[in-house]
């Protein structure tokens, strides 16, 4: 069984001080990306061994850094969210697109006009539409597309 080490990594200024308790020494590394070899070498140096012969466990002694995990955390869990609004979003508007064309005979060109996107983009729904699905049941078009939430403008027509 290899014996094992532990690194307790902080930082002062620009320098990651890295302290190992076992060998009472510490040393420094410029990044995050260094710490590991920096104390592997230490080690190595300090009990004669070599660097692969011995486990590390580095240890983070930040209290900030778990402030910030938490906040990645929240982050990501809004940019889960979102996405799945987006997806939602995308499916509703190939709903609307189909519904225009298919029960209410829609041009592609009056459909791009409804929906404020070109007529290659029309398309587009439309090919997804078929590729994808139709969207969920309660997030696609009522047989209005202001029901939908889509209010058609006529200025400018």
């Amino acid at each position: 069984m290899k014996e094992k080490y532990d690194a307790n990594v902080t930082i002062e200024g620009d320098w990651w001080i890295i302290d190992i308790p076992q060998v009472n020494y510490r040393t420094q590394a410029t990044s995050l990306s260094e710490v590991d070899s920096m104390a592997r070498s230490l080690i190595a140096g300090a009990k004669n061994i070599d660097e692969r012969s011995f486990d590390l466990n580095v240890h983070f002694d930040l209290v900030w850094l778990d402030e910030l995990v938490k906040l990645l955390d929240q982050v990501q869990a809004l940019e889960t969210k979102a996405r799945a609004e987006l997806d939602n979003a995308a499916r509703s508007r190939r709903a609307v697109a189909t519904t225009l064309r298919r029960d209410h005979n829609l041009s592609v060109a009056d459909t791009a006009t409804l929906l404020h996107v070109t007529p290659s983009r029309v398309y587009q729904l439309l090919t997804e539409a078929r590729t994808k699905g139709p969207a969920p049941t309660g997030t696609g078009p009522s047989s209005s597309v202001a029901g939908a939430g889509f209010e058609p403008t006529t200025s400018g027509l």
